[in-house]
């Protein structure tokens, strides 16, 4: 499991709490929640991928964790042309 908290420090625990409340239908809204923290806190945008993950990793669902490897890759790194990603195709 990544420890975001040491290299963010201003994260609040809160949000890795998060997890009590991620599952297949809120992933979305809690994933745009935490990218907003990437306006807010002047943060590097793949931190919030970061966090994104660590909050999945905690409701040991890996479709949970999966789909947020994905959103990192999709939005973080190049992809290929036409390539395509969903928050909410499962």
């Amino acid at each position: 499991m990544r420890d975001v908290r040491r290299a963010f420090p201003f994260l609040p625990d809160r949000c890795l709490d998060f997890s009590a409340a991620c599952n297949r239908h809120t992933f979305r809204d809690l994933a745009f929640a935490l990218a907003k923290l990437h306006f807010t806190k002047e943060t590097p945008s793949v931190a919030c991928y970061d966090w994104l993950i660590e909050v999945t990793e905690r409701t040991d669902d890996p479709a949970l964790v999966a789909k947020a490897e994905e959103a990192k890759d999709f939005y973080v790194t190049d992809r290929a042309t036409h390539q395509r990603f969903s928050f909410t195709s499962w």
